[in-house]
C-alpha cells in the first residue's frame, strides 16, 4: 500500500471511530508545506476549532512491518481525544504575550522556497533564518508557532524589526552550547579514539533546532577562541553543527563527502539541513560557504603573487636605473680628465 492510500484509509477510519465514540469531530487530510517539502497530514478538529495535525509516517512504517492496523487505529483515536482538550483554539494564542519567547531555526533556502513564501526570513549564505514563538499548551507540554507574515504584522514588526528582536531574545531564550565531541560520545567509543577527535558540537541547550545558534551575535567569535583560529562548520542536522579546525588535516572534499553520506543514510528529510560545508575566518569575522572561502584565499594568494612580482620588477628597475646612472657618471668623469 502506498503512503497516500494509507493516509486516506486512516483518516476515513478515524472519522468512523470518533462517530462510534459520539464525538463531534471532523477528520481532514491536508497538505502542509514544510521546510523539506510538502507533507500529507491528518487534521482533527472538534466543533471546527483549531486542532492538532498528525503525520503518520511512523504508523505507516509499523503497518508495513506487520503491526495490527486496528489496534494502531484505536491508539491513534485515544491520542487525538487526549490532545483535543489540550490544544488551544486559534484565539487562545496571544501573539503579543508570546513575543518575548521568540527563537529561530535554519532551513535550506532553495529546498524550502515554497515554505518560505508566507514567512518572514533572512538569508544566511544558502540558508534562511525563520522565527518561531514558543508556547505552553493546556497540559503544560511545549509547543511552538512558526511566525508568518500575517503574525509579524500583528506583532507590529517588519522583517528588520523581527530580525533584530530575535537577535536580542533568542540567545537568552535558547542559549548556545559548545562541547567537545568526546564529551558527548565518550561512553560509546574507545576513550583514546575520542580524545584525539578535534570535532566540537555546537547547538542550543535543548539540542532542538540548535543549528540556528551559528547566527547568534558573537557566537562564532567565541567558537574561534575555543578552536584556536579558523574552522569549518559541518551542518550535521537542523539540531546541531560540528566544528572542525582549519588545520590542513582534512580537505573540503572529504568534509563534503561526510555531509552527503550522513544526509543520505542517517537523517530523515525533516532533520536534514544542508549539503554545504561552511567556514569561519576569525580574522575577518566572516561566515561563508567553504568554497567561497577557498576561492577568496586563491584570489588573495594570486594577488599577493602579483604584488610580489611587481615588487621584484620595481627592484630590478631601480637597480637598472642605478647602474645606468653609475655608468653615465663614469663616462662623464672620464671626459673631464681629458
Amino acid at each position: 500500500m502506498q503512503y497516500k492510500d494509507f493516509v486516506t484509509n486512516l483518516a476515513e477510519d478515524l472519522q468512523e471511530e470518533f462517530e462510534k465514540r459520539n464525538r463531534n469531530v471532523d477528520v481532514d487530510i491536508i497538505k502542509v508545506e514544510k521546510a523539506w517539502g510538502t507533507e500529507l497530514g491528518i487534521k482533527v478538529l472538534e466543533n471546527r476549532n483549531y486542532g492538532p495535525v498528525f503525520y503518520p509516517k511512523e504508523q505507516y512504517e509499523n503497518f508495513e512491518n506487520g503491526r495490527d492496523y486496528f489496534s494502531m487505529l484505536e491508539q491513534l483515536a485515544d491520542f487525538f481525544e487526549s490532545t483535543l482538550g489540550n490544544t488551544p483554539i486559534h484565539d487562545d494564542f496571544d501573539l503579543t504575550s508570546l513575543k518575548d519567547s521568540i527563537t529561530m531555526r535554519l532551513v535550506d533556502t532553495k529546498r524550502s522556497h515554497k515554505y518560505l513564501k508566507d514567512k518572514p526570513h533572512r538569508e544566511f549564505e544558502d540558508l534562511s533564518i525563520v522565527y518561531q514563538l514558543n508556547t505552553v499548551l493546556k497540559d503544560n507540554s511545549k509547543g511552538c508557532i512558526v511566525v508568518t507574515l500575517d503574525m509579524m504584522e500583528k506583532l507590529g514588526l517588519d522583517e528588520e524589526g523581527i530580525y533584530q528582536f530575535a537577535m536580542e531574545k533568542a540567545p537568552v531564550n535558547s542559549p548556545y552550547s559548545l562541547k567537545p565531541m568526546y564529551a558527548i560520545i565518550g561512553d560509546l567509543v574507545d576513550e583514546e579514539e575520542v580524545s584525539n577527535c578535534p570535532l566540537m558540537v555546537l547547538t542550543n541547550d535543548e539540542a532542538n533546532y540548535g543549528a540556528s545558534v551559528v547566527v547568534y551575535p558573537k557566537v562564532l567569535e567565541q567558537c574561534a577562541v575555543a578552536m584556536n583560529g579558523d574552522f569549518f562548520i559541518i551542518p550535521s542536522s537542523v539540531h546541531e553543527c560540528l566544528l572542525h579546525p582549519d588545520n590542513n588535516q582534512v580537505s573540503l572534499e572529504q568534509l563534503k563527502f561526510i555531509v552527503k553520506e550522513v544526509n543520505d543514510t542517517q537523517l530523515s528529510p525533516e532533520e536534514l539541513l544542508s549539503y554545504s560545508v561552511y567556514h569561519y575566518d576569525h580574522e575577518g569575522k566572516i561566515f561563508e560557504l567553504a568554497e567561497k572561502y577557498e576561492a577568496r584565499m586563491r584570489e588573495k594568494q594570486s594577488l599577493m603573487g602579483k604584488l610580489e612580482e611587481k615588487k621584484k620588477d620595481v627592484v630590478r628597475e631601480s637597480h637598472l636605473r642605478r647602474n645606468q646612472d653609475i655608468g653615465s657618471r663614469r663616462v662623464q668623469g672620464g671626459s673631464l680628465c681629458l
